[in-house]
């Protein structure tokens, strides 16, 4: 058996599939989920996407209401929020590492990565400068040598990057923003100055906080455990 093929595997791929589907709002919250309508649109059987929604049943990602279907799970605030809680402690000790080991190869491959993000920005191609978003901040758990923390973020924090996404879809929270800091970080990155680059991705990871009312206020509807 071909392992690109094998069981397992494509369940994994229609698991990623499907994930990246929910987070970019493909598949919105509260939509029911059609079953032969995914198997049209990922191209797989229906067997391994069965398995994935399994999958993200088990990590909220889809809620099944007998008698009535599968549907996608409306974004759990107090979920985000805590997983953000969480990014905010670690994170600041990520990048404090890495600029102390005052690694030109970080400086590169942020420039790299914004100068990318700024097409991104320019052309509103969303998932691109979301993923974009997110190699950035890798970049200094990778080199903190820490990638395995990031791996490990990721697996908890999927309500967070529904909501991150989300945010790229309201007019008035300005991609520019996220660059116009993510400039600041490679700033401190460049000058070696650690603190500086704390009280930076600090202040950007707090822009969760400060735009939860708006996000609220736009798509009311998206979200569970929200007192708005």
């Amino acid at each position: 058996m071909n392992i690109l093929t094998s069981p397992k595997n494509m369940q994994s791929i229609a698991y990623d599939k499907l994930k990246e589907m929910i987070i970019s709002l493909k598949l919105k919250p509260g939509e029911k989920i059609v079953l032969s309508d995914l198997i049209s649109t990922l191209g797989i059987g229906r067997t391994p996407i069965r398995e994935a929604l399994i999958k993200c049943k088990e990590q909220g990602l889809v809620k099944v209401i007998p008698q009535s279907g599968t549907y996608i799970s409306k974004i759990d605030l107090k979920k985000a929020e805590d997983a953000m809680f969480v990014r905010k402690l670690v994170e600041t000790e990520i990048v404090q590492l890495a600029i102390n080991k005052k690694d030109d190869a970080l400086k590169s491959k942020l420039t790299k990565i914004l100068a990318i993000a700024k097409i991104q920005e320019n052309q509103q191609d969303r998932l691109s400068f979301f993923h974009f978003d997110n190699e950035f901040h890798k970049a200094f758990y990778t080199a903190a040598d820490k990638e395995d923390i990031w791996t490990w973020l990721q697996s908890i924090n999927v309500e967070l990057e529904r909501f991150r996404y989300l945010r790229l879809s309201v007019g008035e929270l300005h991609w520019s923003t996220i660059i116009k800091q993510h400039e600041l970080l490679l700033n401190a990155v460049s000058s070696h100055d650690a603190n500086l680059g704390i009280n930076e991705i600090s202040e950007h990871l707090s822009l969760m906080f400060n735009e939860e009312k708006n996000l609220l206020k736009t798509f009311p509807n998206y979200f569970e455990n929200s007192s708005n």
